[in-house]
This record gives C-alpha cells, sequence and structure tokens, in this order.
C-alpha cells in the first residue's frame, strides 16, 4: 500500500460493523485509524475535518429511508473546500457506459428490471458467498440519475458523474459509476 506511506497525510476508515480481519485490512501505521460506526448513518469524525471521503460500494446497503442522512453526515464531515468520491454498483438509463466492452455492452440490453435484479444477485453473491460477510442488505440500489438528483437535492456539486460499465477487473460484481462531489 505504498500510497498510504505519506507521514504527513492521516487515513480514518470508519464501518458500521468490524470485519473479522481488521488486522489484516490495516497496515500497521500511526496514521491510519478506523472508527466502529455506532450508527449507518453518523460518521464518528468531527465536522468540517475531512479532506476527501472515499465510498466505494456502499450506499446500497443504506436503507433507502437512511441515505440521505448519510450524505448529509457525509456533507457536515467534509472541510469547505473538501471532495467526496463515490463508486457505486449502479447504471444509467442514459449513457451506454465508458467501458466497451462484452460485459457493459450485454447488461446495456437488459431491461431495468433486469439490471436491478442482477445488482441484487451479485451484490448478494459477493458479500455472503464470496466474502462471507454478515453485513446490511437492503438492496438499496438506486440509477447513476436518481443519485445525481439526491446529491443535487443535498446541495453537492457534482464535478464529475459517470457511468463506466463493468470493469474487467471486477465482472463478477456488477456495473460501476463514479461520482466527484464537493460542498
Amino acid at each position: 500500500m505504498f500510497f498510504l506511506d505519506d507521514d504527513n497525510v492521516n487515513y480514518t476508515g470508519t464501518d458500521v460493523y468490524l470485519p473479522n480481519d481488521i488486522d489484516s485490512c490495516l497496515i500497521s501505521s500511526k496514521n491510519i485509524s478506523f472508527l466502529l460506526q455506532d450508527s449507518p448513518v453518523n460518521i464518528p469524525v468531527l465536522d468540517e475535518s475531512m479532506d476527501i471521503i472515499l465510498i466505494i460500494d456502499m450506499l446500497h446497503h443504506i436503507e433507502f429511508k437512511d441515505q440521505s442522512n448519510f450524505l448529509e453526515d457525509i456533507y457536515r464531515k467534509l472541510k469547505p473546500d473538501g471532495r467526496v468520491i463515490i463508486f457505486e454498483y449502479c447504471f444509467s438509463e442514459k449513457e451506454k457506459g465508458i467501458l466497451n466492452n462484452e460485459a457493459t455492452n450485454e447488461y446495456n440490453k437488459l431491461t431495468i428490471m433486469e439490471k436491478m435484479n442482477y445488482l441484487l444477485l451479485m451484490d448478494w453473491l459477493s458479500n455472503i458467498l464470496f466474502l462471507n460477510r454478515t453485513m446490511p442488505m437492503p438492496y438499496s440500489f438506486k440509477t447513476k440519475e436518481e443519485w445525481e438528483l439526491m446529491f443535487k437535492k443535498l446541495n453537492f456539486n457534482i464535478e464529475s458523474s459517470k457511468y463506466l460499465g463493468f470493469p474487467e477487473e471486477f465482472f463478477h460484481q456488477g456495473p460501476y459509476s463514479k461520482f466527484l462531489l464537493s460542498k
């Protein structure tokens, strides 16, 4: 993890559950910490204390009713010039995807209901069977466009929003969209 070598940067990871292999997840370092959340919608750090917040594959693990509260908390934790980077399983109803590969092209041929069902199945397989993780599985998927509407409603600036499709190395999981947000 060469990018964690910078002594001038502090990294804080959070989650609502403590992985069994937390010791192997973190490199022994004075600038890396892990905080267990007591709630899926409250990040245990000070308001306006984070330069960059990275969210990967987790928004769909938050109940629909709690997603706005979680993102509002993210907004509060972000410094005024901070950024949020999000990689989330979702598809676009309008875009074909940047990654022009067979998996993306075949997925794009599905109906919206078939796309959602695929996301449900792959998320379950990825987390329960392959990773053997016990975690909330509310299957709260949204389309890229639905996420954009929520981000705007919560006063985030959308600096970039892209439907990627299926990255070759993650074809067994699902299609990704990438968002770069700021205050």
